[in-house]
């Protein structure tokens, strides 16, 4: 009875409910599909670079994590029947150095082992590991490479224990181009989320693509940004975009849809 009181608590304390609204938006929108690779460029990295700081307990250091650690093991430790292997699919994780990460990641199984190990629940953070010791008990020890140094961490599949549940698949990433066919479109500089992706290269006439290179194109995780343009150093074009997984978003910037 006290490990089953223990398990519910955990799961407790690590539900989140999530809701998205849609945000109004000043541009044209244009919606495509895009198989074409974008190139990363520092912004890409920098997303990519913080979700990994936030899974390695890096940006908020004041977030203590022992506790975190001494519920999964105390909960852990109490339970009595593990299943026998954790079957195909997506799982989510808690994973722990036994010092500063304590974090839920997704893991793929195949035949009882993993193949892919994947922080902030986008598939572009799917990191290179090597596999200690293999799935016992709900249990395993993998050797993480990140870009400073590599970390041993142990897995434990803690939302498997009463019922084996897979979870959906990590985010594919999505895209957003923006572009202008004004005549001084090389003045325009694009900000996102405050930080600045850079100047366009020049006008596009018709229609862009996300990987033209007069454009500004990033690959990004899905999800609701806020942008800001500006032309001769005044804002002239603001908003927020959902950016969708395997979509690109073509963001027009003129005179129609300028800032009022």
């Amino acid at each position: 009875m006290k490990s089953k009181s223990l398990f519910f608590l955990f799961i407790f304390w690590n539900v989140m409910l999530l809701s998205q609204t849609n945000l109004g938006v000043r541009y044209q929108l244009f919606s495509q599909q895009n198989s074409n690779v974008v190139i990363n460029n520092n912004i890409d990295l920098s997303g990519i670079s913080n979700e990994i700081a936030s899974f390695r307990n890096m940006i908020d250091k004041k977030n203590k994590v022992d506790g975190k650690i001494e519920t999964l093991k105390n909960t852990f430790s109490a339970i009595k029947h593990f299943p026998d292997r954790i079957i195909d699919g997506w799982h989510l994780v808690k994973a722990t150095n036994n010092y500063n990460i304590c974090s839920d990641a997704k893991v793929l199984i195949q035949n009882n082992e993993i193949k892919k190990f994947v922080v902030g629940n986008w598939i572009k953070n799917s990191l290179t590991f090597v596999t200690i010791s293999s799935i016992k008990d709900a249990k395993a020890v993998i050797e993480v490479g990140f870009d400073d140094k590599s970390e041993t961490l142990e897995l434990y599949f803690m939302y498997d224990l009463e019922k084996q549940n897979l979870v959906e698949k990590p985010f594919e990433s999505a895209y957003i181009c923006f572009w202008s066919d004004l005549k001084k479109a090389e003045h325009i500089k694009v900000w996102l989320n405050k930080k600045l992706l850079g100047t366009l290269k020049g006008v596009i006439v018709s229609q862009a693509n996300c990987y033209d290179p007069l454009a500004i194109t990033l690959e990004v995780k899905p999800g609701i940004y806020d942008f800001t343009a500006a032309g001769k150093g005044s804002i002239a074009w603001e908003g927020a975009i959902n950016a969708k997984e395997n979509e690109c978003l073509s963001l027009l910037l003129n005179k129609e849809n300028q800032k009022k």
